[in-house]
């Protein structure tokens, strides 16, 4: 992915000239948290599909043990398999680009697991909303690019159209992200900085409580609508 990356992009780039540092962080950085921010949203939607087309999906919801656990623990196993992933890619990203950028690898490690129950958060409302979508891969697959596009996993912040920035800033996984960002590139947070000041305490203070409230209402929502599709009858294959 990373090789493919570089070579689709390095012809615009001079030849005395080294890849330019927005990219190289971009690039390096920017799989790792794709890979990370893809078993939350992706994985908890399609197993609760697959529950339910094979029919398992109501026996698991009537038993008297514990749901959460269990859809959690799928996508664990899936989060642990980006974490290798993840650092392949790292590895793969420092030898064809020359390295990597650790300018404050504390701070960024602590914001990067401070994004971690926002992804789950989100990965729980979405499978509240895709609950009873046929077609789930498509929908959520649409979500979630959505989600990458928007948080600025590949395209920071300051490369945005201001209206789309707007937009971003709506979006729960931008501000751990962009903290991310700016913890291990030495820079300002870029998210809110032509929005509001001072964008460096607000956005901080913003993940934290993202950090605590998403998860929270993700599994409200979830166990709401497991509710409503027990009443109607709706945990049966479908």
């Amino acid at each position: 992915m990373v090789l493919l990356i570089v070579l689709a992009t390095r012809p615009f780039v001079p030849k005395a000239q080294a890849l330019p540092p927005d990219f190289t962080l971009s690039v390096s950085w920017g799989g790792l948290l794709l890979l990370l921010s893809s078993s939350p949203l992706f994985e908890l939607s399609i197993s609760v599909r697959q529950e339910r087309t094979n029919g398992t999906l109501e026996q698991i919801f009537l038993s008297p043990s514990p749901k959460l656990p269990l859809l959690l623990g799928r996508a664990l196993r899936s989060q642990i398999l980006s974490l290798l992933y993840g650092a392949s890619y790292l590895v793969s990203a420092a030898y064809l680009m020359g390295g990597l950028q650790f300018q404050n690898p504390f701070q960024g490690i602590y914001y990067l697991l401070l994004g971690i129950p926002v992804f789950y958060g989100l990965g729980f409302i979405v499978m509240a909303l895709t609950f009873n979508v046929r077609e789930i891969i498509p929908a959520v697959t649409m979500l979630q690019i959505g989600v990458v596009f928007l948080s600025g996993i590949f395209l920071p912040f300051n490369l945005m159209p201001y209206a789309l920035r707007a937009i971003a800033a709506f979006v729960p996984t931008s501000y751990s992200i962009d903290l991310f960002r700016s913890a291990i590139s030495g820079s300002q947070p870029q998210l809110l900085s032509s929005m509001i000041e001072p964008a460096n305490l607000l956005e901080p203070l913003l993940a934290h409580v993202l950090a605590l409230v998403l998860p929270i209402l993700g599994i409200l929502a979830f166990r709401a609508t497991i509710r409503r599709a027990k009443h109607r009858g709706g945990l049966q294959q479908g």
